[in-house]
């Protein structure tokens, strides 16, 4: 399931980084799919085709909220305050953010 949001996901995803436990990367977070770790995944728009595949195959058999932000890694990165690319988030617990409660079906 791939889903969109329709409130901020910079306020959500600061709220996440915060106060929640999360997986940051596409090997780590393809992991924590396989082992049903992650209740969301968040990846970004430049995310290389064949990692991307694999994570939405995998977050769709295993029935796992997929969010597509809308920017590079880069940009993933620093909106999270981290000084590097982050292709993907795994989110594992969402803190006190309202991560999960945004995303609607289109």
């Amino acid at each position: 399931m791939i889903y969109t949001m329709s409130v901020s996901i910079e306020k959500e995803l600061k709220g996440l980084i915060r106060s929640g436990k999360y997986y940051l990367g596409a090997e780590r977070t393809l992991k924590s799919i396989m082992l049903s770790k992650v209740k969301m995944v968040i990846i970004a728009d430049n995310m290389p085709k064949g990692v991307r595949k694999k994570i939405e195959t995998l977050t769709k058999y295993n029935d796992i909220p997929l969010y597509m932000f809308s920017g590079t890694s880069v940009e993933l990165g620093a909106l999270i305050g981290k000084p590097f690319k982050v292709s993907a988030i795994g989110v594992v617990d969402p803190g006190e953010s309202k991560i999960l409660e945004l995303y609607q079906t289109p």
